[in-house]
């Protein structure tokens, strides 16, 4: 049994090639906005090159060399926690010691 073209019992139904959808066409689902993919591309290459050159580094330092830089990285590594501290910090605490700063300046210019 044949159905005729008008009656529309032929499965899904076509409209014109020119009618707009939902997504554009040839386009992902789950494609991102180009700036969040740029910024992934720029973190992935910059964590790539900081790789490289630690690797590099590596190769080139003696032994003694190796043992102060990890020395210097454990330092880094103690003094970051303090601040982390500030950075929590609410507003008012930042702001005061900012005018603390501007406080003791202008009395060190007087000074002077």
């Amino acid at each position: 049994m044949r159905c005729s073209p008008g009656t529309g019992g032929g499965g899904k139904e076509r409209g014109s090639p020119n009618a707009p959808t939902p997504h554009p066409r040839g386009l992902g689902v789950d494609s991102k906005p180009e700036l969040q993919r740029v910024l992934e591309h720029r973190r992935r290459n910059q964590l790539i090159k900081k790789k490289k050159e630690e690797l590099e580094a590596k190769r080139l330092q003696c032994p003694f060399e190796q043992e102060l830089l990890r020395r210097q990285q454990r330092l880094n590594q103690l003094e970051k926690p303090p601040e982390k501290e500030e950075e929590h910090a609410p507003e008012f605490i930042k702001v005061r010691e900012n005018l603390r700063r501007i406080a003791t300046l202008s009395s060190e210019e007087r000074a002077l």
